[in-house]
């Protein structure tokens, strides 16, 4: 059995952490609100996170709860290092778009 921090713990990694990556890289800083970036983070992870399970599966690799998690977890870190690295470059002045 899960005990209840762990539940709470793969429910912060599997249905928020992706989504929230997601929108930091997706949505510039001011443009959502709080509330809205809850929602949207959310959303996005519910819709991504079973998708990149999926291809994985097709990859050969057995779905279980370790690899979903393994598929969570990349999915944010490879999403936050997109994003620091981003806005590392626009508050260089090396990147001229909006976000």
């Amino acid at each position: 059995m899960m005990s209840h921090v762990g539940f709470l713990a793969a429910f912060i990694v599997v249905l928020l952490a992706p989504g929230y990556a997601l929108s930091r890289a997706l949505f510039v800083r001011g443009s959502v609100t709080t509330i809205e970036r809850l929602g949207l983070s959310f959303a996005l992870s519910v819709a991504v996170v079973p998708l990149l399970a999926f291809y994985v599966d097709m990859l050969g690799i057995k779905a279980s709860r370790w690899s979903v998690l393994a598929v969570a977890v990349a999915l944010s870190l490879v999403t936050t290092l997109f994003t620091w690295h981003r806005r590392g470059q626009r508050s260089l002045g090396t990147w001229d778009a909006e976000g």
